[in-house]
């Protein structure tokens, strides 16, 4: 199981994921851009994301949010074009069928398209749409980024990559894992509320902690 961690921001010390990607190879790093919000919590201005990505060596994909999203979803390429450090792209708000979205992953082959699936019942539809892309998986998050727990995890339709995300957090990683049960080794768990402090700051030592508890599941 990999780990995605969202929500660095401007107050975090970009070397610091750095020394964390090299002691734990398996996390990638989920980063929110949002026009509107940037310089918030969670949301980090261009020059901040700028200096992440002169970094080699990250894993990072860029989480489309609010006015990014919308127009990438009806087939805008201007937010990929400009930004192809990104491996992976989640266009938030993402619904069943979405043909515009679909014509523009085919003319951006080098970016694997993260849908973000929000019911169970939704995830066979999703994975048709993933199937016509060149890269493409899934993150079934019941919760909508709202960081809630679901009574149940999904499983993966066949032959589809999938995450996981809502609620995750240092305190119940290990159980999550343990039921969500033997996965794909391209599985993934996405955790952003989970690992801030009662202030809402990104917090390291939550981080760390997520971090210690996966790496001794992969063993």
């Amino acid at each position: 199981m990999n780990v995605t961690i969202t929500g660095a921001d401007d107050k975090v010390d970009p070397t610091k994921l750095l020394a964390l990607s090299r002691e734990f190879p398996f996390i990638e790093w989920g980063i929110l851009y949002s026009v509107k919000r940037q310089g918030t919590p969670r949301y980090p201005t261009e020059r901040w994301i700028n200096l992440l990505t002169s970094i080699p060596d990250l894993k990072l994909a860029l989480h489309l949010c609010g006015e990014s999203a919308r127009t990438t979803l009806a087939g805008d390429d201007t937010w990929l074009v400009e930004r192809p450090w990104f491996a992976r792209v989640q266009v938030n708000g993402y619904a069943s069928p979405a043909t515009a979205l679909v014509a523009l992953a085919k003319t951006l082959p080098s970016f694997e398209f993260i849908l973000q699936v929000r019911s169970e019942d939704r995830l066979q539809e999703a994975a048709h749409d993933a199937a016509q892309m060149p890269k493409a998986s899934l993150l079934f998050d019941a919760s909508g980024g709202r960081g809630i727990e679901p009574a149940r995890w999904a499983v993966a339709p066949f032959g589809t990559k999938m995450g996981y995300a809502g609620g995750i957090k240092p305190a119940n990683v290990s159980d999550v894992l343990a039921d969500i049960g033997p996965v794909d080794e391209s599985a993934w768990v996405d955790m952003e509320s989970g690992v801030r402090d009662a202030d809402d700051q990104f917090d390291l030592g939550l981080v760390r902690e997520v971090l210690e508890k996966v790496a001794k599941v992969r063993g």
